[in-house]
């Protein structure tokens, strides 16, 4: 039986896995590579008072790395598939401001491809997942352009 303290046990460890094989530039995929050249530009980009914005935030990685180089700046964080949006609100609820909203040109509704078992490739357009038997639900997001939920005229200094 696989319990809630199982379940942690394994997602800190695939976590630890993880980070070792970006530690030693062990880019077994793309996905990894990708991952490390990011924080990698992050870590030269992102100073101690650099506001951050971090548009599809999914589980909070890229944004837990913004707060960590400008631990004094302001941070948004924008998730529109509800149970990542809760957690991040409480996540970061003293440390970031996260808004439910997909960013587009427009304000309203939209329909939303939410992949079930792989949340990262969830978007507003369907399109080809790498990966086997997509699950697709397709739910009803609201949609906001980012100049009418951040004021132009704040500071932006990274965006993700």
């Amino acid at each position: 039986m696989i319990t809630q303290r199982s379940t942690h046990f394994i997602m800190n460890l695939k976590e630890i896995v993880r980070e070792i094989l970006m530690t030693f530039h062990l880019d077994l995929s793309k996905n990894l590579k990708y991952d490390r050249l990011t924080r990698k530009i992050m870590k030269r980009a992102i100073k101690n008072h650099a506001n951050c914005i971090d548009i599809g935030c999914h589980k909070g990685e890229i944004l837990h790395i913004m707060l960590k180089y400008s631990p004094d700046g302001k941070h948004y964080g924008f998730e529109p598939i509800p149970y990542l949006y809760a957690t991040l609100k409480s996540k970061y609820k003293q440390k970031a401001t996260i808004y439910p909203y997909a960013l587009s040109d427009e304000n309203g509704e939209t329909t939303f491809q939410f992949v079930k078992n792989a949340p990262a490739y969830s978007g507003i357009k369907q399109r080809h997942y790498d990966i086997e038997n997509p699950d697709v639900e397709e739910i009803i997001v609201e949609k906001k352009r980012l100049d009418d939920v951040i004021s132009p005229d704040e500071k932006i200094d990274f965006v993700a």
